[in-house]
């Protein structure tokens, strides 16, 4: 079973030297037990010494954590809001129409659950990447103003 060999943060990519292999009493191990996990992105932070779990992953498992929500990758304009946020937060969505300034309530108490590191590919695109938990009722329509209009958070009171 693959252990953290030190404390790993929420958005971490997983290396060799961040997991160790250990056996566990079989009536103790938890269940999901990824197959590989070199290169995957940590959707919460991980203990040393703590088993990494399918749910602990940015992936579909991830989804099965967070049931009666959509899991959605979406990218903020502004990666220093980006820097704000840390995995929990729960968070109100606008969107704002760049041209005329109008602003309209995406979707409230979202929850952030997972904010991958930048990559090298991201270089070129404007904003961060962070995925969010949101209502399945308004991921279609959060998914459709992340492609034609800057997003916005709001802590939620």
């Amino acid at each position: 079973m693959p252990v953290a060999s030190h404390d790993l943060a929420s958005g971490d990519r997983i290396g060799a030297d961040d997991v160790t292999l250990r056996e566990w009493p079989a009536d103790l191990a938890p269940s999901g037990i990824p197959g590989s996990i070199a290169g995957r992105t940590l959707a919460a932070p991980v203990r040393a010494g703590e088993p990494v779990t399918s749910v602990r992953l940015v992936g579909s498992d991830l989804a099965q954590a967070h049931p009666g929500l959509t899991v959605l990758p979406v990218r903020l304009p502004d990666p220093a809001v980006v820097d704000l946020l840390e995995v929990g937060d729960r968070v109100d969505l606008s969107a704002v129409d760049p041209e005329s300034g109008t602003a309209q309530e995406l979707a409230g108490g979202v929850v952030v659950l997972a904010i991958p590191p930048p990559s090298v590919a991201e270089s070129s695109l404007t904003g961060r990447l962070v995925v969010l938990g949101i209502s399945p009722d308004r991921a279609a329509d959060v998914a459709a103003a992340a492609l034609t209009q800057f997003l916005s958070v709001a802590y939620v009171r």
